[in-house]
């Protein structure tokens, strides 16, 4: 049964949240975050592990009831677009909210399979940001920002219910320092809040939480996270989520964070023989408080995601 991400959602507003900072693009004369030139460190593929997430099953749900797991096999490829638009509120001098539609594409395939584990190479294609109200300057350097992410590719090693067990992300030699630690934590986020599965039965019904910690943009943010299974067959599965994201107070390249908090809800429905989810749509609304030059500055956002898979 394949792996689900609805709440990349999340991972990728630190992008539009990076992208503001570095263009400097409040009304307030804030320090604009200067970009280093390229270095090792930025593009070296470095093996991390990750601090599994935990998972409790709540309620088994109704028979049938049977395990789900990754059911793909070496060599399969699969290509996944995400379509995601962030509308962002600044409470400094009235600023009007700002809207990023971004889409990203990537291609997925799957480099090994063993009775525990399924290693996958991710590439990450192309990415577009269209007007969305941005002046010209900051769209440039959105467009620039995200550029970075073509050419980026991560292998990632799940176990078989989806849980991330590792992941190595190697950054094109073009991203700068600040850009490619920003880049390296998106491309993580993005499995680490796949969907987990139980490792035990399930049937209709079931429900489990997740709880997770991740890191944004060099911030500790803890996640968690309820789904309920709506949809099991022998072709795919359909899940309900919602979840809530708690930022830990911390420095980034923004500014000092004071706090933060977001829920997300949505729907995925997956495919057997596929990673990637045939269909996820979520909405996620929150906001974060950030000390900007001795200056508290609140943000609050509205995000949606459309992600697909083929």
């Amino acid at each position: 049964m394949p792996v689900a991400r609805p709440l990349l959602c999340r991972s990728l507003a630190a992008v539009v949240v990076a992208v503001l900072a570095l263009s400097g693009c409040n009304d307030a004369e804030t320090p604009k975050a200067e970009p280093s030139g390229p270095t090792t460190a930025a593009t070296a593929a470095t093996p991390s592990a990750v601090a599994p997430a935990v998972v409790t099953l709540v309620d088994a749900g109704a028979s049938p009831r049977r395990v789900v797991e990754l059911d793909v096999e070496k060599g399969h490829t699969e290509s996944s677009t995400l379509e995601l638009t962030s509308t962002t509120a600044v409470d400094l001098m009235s600023s009007p909210a700002i809207t990023v539609p971004m889409t990203i594409p990537f291609t997925t395939t799957v480099a090994d399979v063993t009775d525990d584990e399924v290693a996958v190479d991710v590439r990450y294609d192309k990415a577009t940001v269209t007007g969305g109200g941005l002046q010209k300057d900051v769209l440039d350097q959105a467009r620039k920002t995200v550029g970075y992410l073509e050419g980026v590719t991560a292998r990632v090693v799940l176990n078989r219910s989806g849980t991330v067990v590792s992941r190595d992300v190697e950054l094109g030699d073009a991203a700068p320092d600040l850009v490619g630690r920003i880049l390296e934590d998106v491309v993580s986020q993005g499995f680490a809040l796949a969907v987990a599965f139980p490792t035990e039965e399930i049937g209709v019904g079931a429900r489990w939480t997740v709880a997770s910690d991740l890191s944004i943009g060099g911030v500790r943010a803890s996640v968690t996270s309820t789904y309920e299974l709506s949809e099991l067959t022998d072709t795919g599965y359909s899940v309900t989520v919602r979840a809530t994201q708690v930022t830990q107070p911390g420095d980034t390249l923004a500014g000092k964070v004071i706090d933060g908090r977001s829920t997300s809800t949505g729907t995925v429905r997956g495919q057997a023989g596929l990673l990637g989810p045939v269909e996820a749509r979520t909405s996620t609304q929150g906001s974060s408080t950030v000390e900007v030059g001795g200056q508290q500055v609140k943000t609050t956002f509205d995000i949606t995601l459309r992600a697909s898979t083929r």
